[in-house]
């Protein structure tokens, strides 16, 4: 069984902090932009049909659309891909449907999606995530977002008049933090008195936020908190401020108010009955991203489109040896347990039609294998049942250091079911695996 993900490389405008291969709109003539999709779409079409050559009888299991924004391919784009891969493959076992969405243009998001309601009734779930990011207009306006807060209540109820029984919703927000934007808008020099409460938003921000967390009409939340990366617009905008004026980072609150806003976002999520089961994201129950499971308990997904990637295991290569052949020029060794790839990041090779970025090619063997299954499960609420399966990966004596995280509460334990992280220890993740794992400065290619 295999899942597949389809990366849509457009948006209307890139966000300050993002780090994804995405093409603006507004940086492409409009005449170009609309040829630009229709050649991707037919390049989508064309690995549809190659991978079905390759992959011909592997049941679908989900189906992700994301990164950019999907709807500007086009309704019409969208749905053809989605109507060919039902077509031509074996989706009767599909478990999801997911499509993110940003609300941009709001009403044209919302007549999308009630055409993908109304097409997919038969699907067990239709999902939609939803780019909301934040309820502080500093915030969207300085992310280019082209809505405000004050059109957000609105959005919100429309979609709850047009929800069916299978479709899923879940929204997305980022704790930037009270400093993190505009440094000529803000105090951000100004540090906290340690018995001030951070509160993120207005008020009226923060009420609709509680209203709507209550009103259970989502059925998930992801709440991220704020990585910037070399080749975003928000960091580099931010360091050279920070050369320009010779501020040290440790003038700044900006972080400390990263994770308190977290930490309320999180915490009132929780306490109206949504379940923590992975990082950043929480669900109603039997409502989590089948998705995201898939990623994090490492099962075969394909990627198609430009600069997406791909994780197959050896059971499912070993079913498709002409795959096998093509990827590594060779079965794999009894060692070797599964292999990741990545197609090219240029549109030139893409539109050339080559079929992996030989470079990105990692063939894992057992001890990577292993490290990364940890990595993955202790980033989620999946249960760690056989400790001794990675005494092998871990630094010296960290199996007993296990022993004291469940002491500590940052890992649950129960005789029957085995380990499990806690949510506060899921706060805790990139401290645990630093302390945890030993990491091979190598990795088999």
């Amino acid at each position: 069984m295999l899942s597949l993900y389809i990366h849509i490389p457009f948006c209307r405008h890139k966000c300050a902090y993002c780090s994804f291969f995405v093409t603006p709109e507004e940086l492409v003539e409009q005449g170009k932009m609309q040829i630009m999709k229709q050649e991707y779409t037919s390049l989508l079409l064309k690995q549809i049909a190659t991978r079905k050559e390759l992959m011909p009888d592997e049941q679908i299991r989900t189906l992700y659309i994301w990164w950019g924004t999907p709807f500007q391919l086009g309704k019409e784009n969208l749905f053809m891909v989605i109507d060919t891969l039902f077509q031509t493959r074996d989706c009767s076992t599909l478990e999801e449907l997911s499509i993110e969405l940003n609300p941009d243009p709001i009403e044209d998001t919302l007549l999308f999606v009630e055409a993908c309601t109304q097409k997919w009734k038969d699907v067990f779930r239709v999902r939609f995530s939803f780019g909301i990011q934040s309820f502080d207009d500093a915030i969207l306006s300085e992310s280019k977002r082209a809505y405000t807060y004050e059109q957000l209540p609105y959005f919100f109820r429309k979609l709850q008049k047009i929800k069916w029984g299978n479709v899923c919703y879940n929204a997305d927000f980022i704790a930037f933090g009270d400093t993190s934007i505009a440094f000529w808008d803000r105090t951000w020099t100004t540090k906290r008195k340690e018995d001030e409460t951070y509160l993120p938003w207005g008020e009226e921000q923060r009420t609709f936020f509680e209203k709507l967390v209550s009103s259970q009409m989502l059925d998930g939340f992801s709440v991220y908190t704020l990585e910037l990366f070399p080749w975003s617009d928000r960091y580099n905008t931010q360091t050279h401020a920070l050369k320009s004026w010779e501020v040290s980072s440790e003038s700044s609150d900006d972080k400390d108010s990263i994770y308190d806003e977290f930490d309320w976002l999180a915490s009132l999520i929780e306490a109206n009955g949504y379940r923590r089961y992975e990082l950043s994201n929480f669900a109603s129950a039997g409502k989590r991203s089948i998705h995201n499971m898939v990623y994090r308990t490492m099962w075969s997904y394909l990627w198609l489109g430009i600069n997406a990637s791909s994780m197959l295991t050896a059971d499912t290569l070993t079913r498709h040896p002409e795959l096998s052949e093509k990827l590594l020029g060779k079965d794999l060794a009894s060692e070797e347990l599964g292999v990741r790839f990545r197609l090219p990041d240029q549109w030139k090779a893409f539109t050339e039609g080559q079929f992996v970025d030989v470079s990105s090619l990692d063939i894992l063997d057992k001890e990577t294998w292993l490290r990364d299954e940890l990595m993955l499960k202790l980033r989620t609420d999946q249960r760690i049942s056989d400790r001794s399966k990675y005494v092998s990966i871990l630094e010296k004596d960290r199996e007993k250091q296990l022993e004291k995280w469940v002491a500590q509460w940052w890992i649950l334990f129960t005789e029957w079911f085995g380990r499990q992280m806690s949510s506060y220890g899921l706060d805790l993740y990139n401290s645990l695996i630093t302390d945890l794992i030993v990491f091979s400065p190598t990795v088999k290619k």
